[in-house]
C-alpha cells in the first residue's frame, strides 16, 4: 500500500464472534485513539459468523468515496475474501498472542495483509515460518486517564491480582494433554517448556531450539496447525505454572489483603490454598475485563503476572496506571527501557520470596506509593495511551496525517 492522506482512508475495526470482553474494550480504546488522530473509523461487532454479508454491506456503504479501505481485526480472525475492489482493500491484524497461535488462519490470505505484535521477541516469528507479511512491534496501550479517582491512601483495596491458571498445571494434566501428540511433538513441547520456565529464553527461541534438537530441522518444517497447538500449550502451561508459584508464595504472607480475580480456584485448592469467604484474600473468580478495570479504581496496587512476555507490556499495566494505581509487574526489556528500575513502576523480584516484603514495604508508606503512581501516570499520559499508539498504527498503515 502506497502512502495515502488520512482523509482518503476509512478504517473498520472488526470484532469477530466468540471474543472476550477484553477484545471489545481494546477495540473501543483503539477506536478512540484513531478518532483523536482524526482518522475515519467504525467498529463492527459480529455476534455470529453468518453475519458476514451484512458486514460487507456495511463496509461497502460506509467506504464510498474513499481510496483505501482498511479492515483491522485481532489475532487474524477475520479472513473473509474481500467483497469490494481488491485494489482498495487492505487488512491489518493486531496479534495479541504469539503469532504461532494464529498463523494457520491467515497465512494464505489475499490480497494483502500486515500485522503488529505486542512483544519484540515476536517480530520475526512469521518470517521464520516463511510467511512474508509486514510485521511490526506495536505494544499495548490504554485509555485516557480517569479523572477524579481517589488518591491511593483512600482506596479500599490493597492489592488486586488478576489472571487465569489453567488446570493443565495440575499433577498429570500436562502429560494427559500432550499424550495425543506424536512423540516428536511431545518432546519438542516439553523441551521448550523447560527452557522458558528456566528463564533461558523466550517462547520463540525455545521453540526453534527444541525443533532443531528433536527434528534436526528449522521451525518452518512443522505444519502451522501443529505449531499452533504446541505454542498454545507452552503459553498456557508456562503462564499458569509461573503465576501459580507466585500466588502460592504471596498468599502464604500474613497481613496482606489481596483481591484475586481469575479462573484459578481448582489449581489453588489442589496446592493447599484454602479460599475463605470474606477473609484477607477475597476471591472473585473470573470477571469481565470492564469489571476488573472498575476494581482498579479502588485498588492501591495492581499486581500483574505475565511472565511469558519478556519484551512487551500488558493491558492490565496501562489500565491500572490510567486509574491511578501503583503497578508491580514482571520485568520485561521493553518496560525496563520505558521506566528504568522502580521509576514509576516496580518489578517483581527475581527471588519471588522477596515479593511479600516488597508489598509490605510499599503499603507501609502510602504517600510514597501515591508519588510512584503519579509519576507513572505522567509518563503514561505522555507516551502510552491509544492516542499515541494510534499514530504509530497509522504510520504502519502508511497513512499520512
Amino acid at each position: 500500500m502506497q502512502q495515502c492522506p488520512i482523509d482518503k482512508v476509512v478504517i473498520f475495526l472488526i470484532a469477530t464472534p466468540m471474543r472476550s470482553n477484553f477484545a471489545d474494550v481494546l477495540l473501543d480504546d483503539i477506536h478512540g485513539g484513531l478518532n483523536a488522530a482524526r482518522a475515519t473509523s467504525y467498529i463492527i461487532r459480529m455476534s455470529d459468523a453468518n453475519e458476514i454479508n451484512d458486514v460487507w454491506q456495511f463496509i461497502q456503504e460506509r467506504s464510498k468515496g474513499y481510496d483505501y479501505v482498511i479492515g483491522i481485526d485481532l489475532n487474524g480472525n477475520f479472513n473473509s475474501p474481500p467483497m469490494i475492489e481488491f485494489e482498495r482493500w487492505r487488512r491489518f491484524t493486531i496479534l495479541i498472542d504469539h503469532p504461532y497461535c494464529h498463523a494457520y488462519k491467515f497465512a494464505k490470505y489475499k490480497p494483502d495483509l500486515a500485522c503488529s505484535v505486542i512483544d519484540r521477541t515476536h517480530e520475526h516469528a512469521l518470517k521464520d515460518v516463511d510467511i512474508n507479511f509486514t510485521t511490526k512491534f506495536l505494544p499495548h496501550a490504554g485509555p485516557p486517564p480517569e479523572e477524579n479517582v481517589p488518591p491511593i491512601p483512600k482506596r479500599e483495596r490493597d492489592i488486586l491480582f488478576c489472571g487465569n491458571v489453567s488446570n493443565i498445571i495440575l499433577p498429570g494434566q500436562l502429560g494427559e494433554h500432550i499424550h495425543r501428540f506424536p512423540q516428536p511433538i511431545q518432546h519438542i513441547t516439553l523441551k521448550a517448556i523447560e527452557q522458558v520456565i528456566s528463564g533461558e529464553c523466550d517462547i520463540h527461541s525455545a521453540l526453534k531450539l527444541a525443533i532443531s534438537d528433536v527434528l534436526s530441522d528449522t521451525i518452518s518444517a512443522v505444519p502451522l496447525k501443529t505449531l499452533s497447538v504446541i505454542c498454545k500449550t507452552i503459553e498456557t502451561y508456562v503462564a499458569g505454572r509461573m503465576r501459580l508459584e507466585l500466588l502460592i508464595k504471596l498468599l502464604a504472607e500474613k497481613d496482606l489483603k489481596i483481591d484475586v480475580v481469575g479462573r484459578l480456584r481448582e489449581p489453588l485448592e489442589a496446592h493447599g490454598i484454602e479460599i475463605k469467604e470474606n477473609g484477607a484474600i477475597r476471591f472473585h473468580n473470573h470477571l469481565p475485563f470492564n469489571i476488573v478495570t472498575d476494581m482498579m479504581s479502588a485498588s492501591k496496587i495492581v499486581l500483574n503476572s505475565n511472565f511469558i512476555s519478556q519484551a512487551g507490556s500488558h493491558e492490565r499495566i496501562w489500565h491500572g496506571i490510567a486509574r491511578g494505581c501503583a503497578i508491580i509487574t514482571n520485568e520485561s526489556s521493553y518496560l525496563r527501557d520505558e521506566f528504568g528500575k522502580g521509576e514509576g513502576i516496580n518489578f517483581i523480584p527475581k527471588k519471588q520470596e522477596l515479593l511479600g516484603p516488597l508489598l509490605h514495604q510499599k503499603l507501609a508508606d502510602l504517600s510514597r506509593l501515591d508519588e510512584i503512581a503519579t509519576a507513572a501516570k505522567g509518563h503514561y499520559v505522555s507516551r502510552h495511551t491509544w492516542r499515541h499508539r494510534a499514530k504509530d498504527l497509522l504510520k504502519l498503515l502508511k497513512i499520512k496525517m
